[in-house]
């Protein structure tokens, strides 16, 4: 018998229950739903956290990939610049 999908899920982190779909949790194949265990605002809130509790290892991360991937940056500062 397959297991049915919940319809709502308490998130691990604010602990408030919330409707368990993509509009509230983020997804994540790795999970047995494919969605996470926290909700977007938690997760978003941590990310945050992160960048401003490790600004230096954010700023060498982004320059590494810069440097990395030289024409995705290319294509990407074309594209927001307005240049073809």
């Amino acid at each position: 018998m397959k297991d049915k999908k919940p319809k709502t899920k308490i998130c691990n982190k604010c602990k408030k229950r919330k409707s368990f779909n993509k509009k509230h949790f983020i997804s994540d194949k790795s999970r047995k739903y494919g969605l996470s265990y926290k909700c977007k605002i938690c997760c978003r809130k941590s990310a945050q956290d992160w960048d401003n509790n490790n600004k230096e290892k954010r700023k060498e991360h982004n320059k590494n990939w810069r440097k990395e991937n030289k024409d995705k940056v290319k294509k990407s500062h074309k594209k927001w610049c307005g240049k073809k």
